[in-house]
């Protein structure tokens, strides 16, 4: 049987449309235009985190890859938190910039250990059944992620089952 729906394409869809907003923002000179920008990528980046803390990390455990899923989650935290600082900041205002490249640099390298080690070993390793569930509970947390980082908030089972939705 065939997988209908693909949990790798639909998380690399993700990382493609967040760089693009990345793009967008290095090129941009409009204070309201990158006011927009940070806002949609804050909560692109939100929403993509805590679904893969919710649903791919606990999967990439159950695949006995605890270290990766370890790995992830602290890339998560520092994403997590250079966002919270950016939220509070004006586009304007010193520091900016240099706090916003922090944040491309992170999580540029954190999907390229995804994409090149994590995604292909998991495709690898499920079979098409468990990657059609695995979609829909990606999908499932996805709509009911939080839109802000909450850097505070736990990022592993059970608890940040029970507050992802909570802080929506």
């Amino acid at each position: 049987m065939s997988s209908t729906q693909d949990p790798v394409a639909l998380i690399i869809a993700d990382h493609k449309e967040v760089d693009a907003m990345f793009d967008k923002m290095l090129s941009s000179h409009s204070k309201e235009e990158r006011s927009e920008i940070m806002s949609n990528i804050v909560k692109s980046l939100s929403q993509h985190a805590a679904m893969e803390e919710q649903i791919l990390y606990p999967a990439l455990e159950y695949l006995k890859h605890k270290d990766q899923a370890k790995k992830a989650r602290d890339d998560h935290q520092e994403v997590k938190e250079l966002l919270e600082t950016l939220r509070k900041m004006d586009p304007t205002d010193a520091g900016f910039d240099k706090i916003f490249n922090e944040l491309v640099v992170s999580v540029r390298a954190h999907v390229k250990e995804e994409e090149t080690n994590i995604l292909p070993f998991m495709k690898k390793t499920m079979t098409a059944d468990q990657q059609d569930t695995l979609a829909t509970l990606l999908i499932g947390a996805k709509k009911m992620a939080p839109l802000e980082p909450h850097p505070n908030a736990p990022n592993t089972a059970p608890l940040n089952m029970v507050t992802g939705p909570v802080l929506k």
